[in-house]
């Protein structure tokens, strides 16, 4: 079937506009939410790269959790004179994370292989880039239900976007990549959007979904529930236990661990959570993922005494339990391994060079039309280079030992202030030439600059993610070589009105 089925010509110039217009506004904020999502998938890695001397183990026994555990809740008591925890939690090591840490309220810490605490958790960059992709550095809530929404703008962009375009099968392989230079980038924006079709649309519908779930509770807790969001997600996730003021000796975990090891030797264990600790009603809670299985893992619960309670119902629950716990990571990309992720990683880049392309699309359609936005052409170009610019300035100043709190308004106020700077430079080639170059100088400096001050660990997670951090440089400098190249050739800017094709390689 080479066409989609007969579309009269002026549905086809509404939707188009329809598709342009969603397209420019969002452009920005889904630009950058594409950008830190393909930053996003390697998480853990750059967590393992950011503190690389933190210890790490592949094999422990119940007996060294249980006292990493033991002595986390020591460490919290002394820091909050006394008190216990809500809840404490136990990120256990994993083949893809082989670090075991506690968490409890803002404080965290690495646990040794003997059980010792090592040192604090201070992700400040990698928890960054979480903000940024999750919630746009705002407020939790609202700042995810905002993400929720430009993952819906996405899907209705990728949906016109195909609606608008009658011969998507017939095209798949047309690329003109010489001639005009508005068709060339329509072509690769086309191709793009076509080829990975199955991701574009999985990736802002899953989006779509985790973020309008929290306005779905939020309203179901205003209405229902005196503001409590959480009872929404209980027939998914479970329900939390119900606290008891009667003191208790703090449970011991490694009994349940044992149990679990040998009720589900085929499951991997990674998150631990002891919901009231020091109280007649403390539980234990094991997080499990399951081998060949989508979802993101299995609740198991435990008694205080580590006796088998049952599981939530992820692994053989309802259709929607099984959407929901899958579409975590159908998202992000957690599953299968380091291919996935090299894989989500491309498909990402794509899905920035889809948007990029996009609003350059728009600019240069205006521009055919002696309709020229000079000044929002070179904004949109700082937008496209400056961000990885200002992503890499972001890791300087964490490497530099600035407060985490500075990281948001670096990059925003940043990015806010280079749109408006970049309007008064002349040349867009040589602006976007020179942001590239800026931004393989900050990686550069901030590979060299963390190596220093980590001592330059022997660590292959270390050493992996750096040397695919100055890969990257390389590329960037060399594409900023080749627009400063282009800019020199140029005798002169191109008129008013006139398509610029290097202000389009996005």
């Amino acid at each position: 079937m080479a066409r989609w089925p007969s579309v009269s010509k002026k549905f086809v110039a509404q939707i188009l506009s329809a598709h342009a217009g969603l397209g420019v506004v969002a452009g920005a904020v889904l630009f950058i939410l594409s950008l830190s999502g393909v930053l996003v998938v390697f998480h853990e890695d750059f967590a393992r790269w950011e503190q690389p001397g933190a210890p790490e183990m592949h094999e422990y026994t119940p007996e060294v959790a249980s006292l990493g555990m033991a002595n986390a809740i020591a460490r919290y008591q002394s820091i909050h004179d006394g008190t216990l925890p809500d809840s404490a939690y136990m990120v256990l090591p994993t083949r893809a994370a082989p670090r075991m840490t506690a968490l409890m309220g803002d404080d965290a810490w690495f646990i040794a292989p003997d059980g010792a605490l090592a040192g604090e958790v201070d992700h400040a960059y990698s928890e960054f880039l979480i903000e940024q992709h999750y919630y746009l550095n705002l407020p939790h809530t609202p700042g995810i239900i905002l993400v929720g929404i430009f993952g819906a703008i996405m899907l209705a962009l990728v949906i016109s976007g195909f609606a608008a375009h009658p011969r998507v099968f017939r095209d798949a392989f047309r690329f003109r990549r010489s001639g005009n230079p508005q068709l060339a980038e329509a072509d690769l924006h086309n191709r793009l959007s076509v080829w990975g079709s199955p991701f574009h649309v999985i990736i802002p519908l899953t989006g779509a979904m985790l973020g309008l779930s929290i306005l779905f509770a939020v309203v179901v807790g205003q209405s229902f529930h005196e503001g409590d969001m959480r009872y929404a997600f209980q027939p998914t996730f479970g329900a939390e236990g119900v606290r008891s003021d009667a003191e208790a000796p703090i449970a011991d975990i490694a009994p349940a661990l044992r149990t679990m090891r040998e009720r589900r030797p085929d499951v991997e264990p990674w998150f631990l959570d002891l919901e009231y600790p020091g109280t007649e009603s403390q539980s234990v809670k094991i997080l499990s993922r399951l081998p060949r299985r989508l979802i993101f893992g299995e609740y198991y619960q435990f008694d205080a005494a580590g006796e088998y309670q049952g599981q939530v119902g992820l692994e053989n629950g309802t259709v929607g339990q099984q959407i929901i716990a899958g579409a975590y990571q159908l998202h992000f990309g957690s599953f299968g391994g380091l291919p996935v992720k090299i894989a989500y990683a491309l498909l990402g880049l794509a899905l920035c060079m889809i948007v990029a392309s996009g609003v350059n699309l728009w600019l240069m359609k205006r521009a055919a039309r002696a309709k020229a936005s000079p000044r929002l052409e070179r904004a949109w170009i700082s937008v496209i280079w400056g961000s990885p610019a200002l992503l890499a300035l972001c890791f300087i100043a964490v490497s530099s030992g600035a407060p985490s709190v500075w990281l948001a308004p670096i990059f925003w106020v940043g990015l806010a202030g280079m749109a408006i700077l970049s309007t008064f430079i002349q040349s867009r080639a040589t602006l976007s030439a020179g942001l590239k170059l800026a931004s393989a100088a900050f990686i550069v400096l901030g590979v060299f600059w963390h190596a220093i001050a980590s001592g330059a660990p022997a660590s292959h997670a270390f050493w992996g993610v750096s040397a695919w951090l100055l890969l990257t440089a390389i590329a960037l400098a060399a594409a900023a070589a080749f627009g400063f190249a282009r800019a020199g050739r140029a005798s002169r800017e191109p008129a008013p009105g006139t398509p610029d094709p290097v202000s389009s390689q996005a």
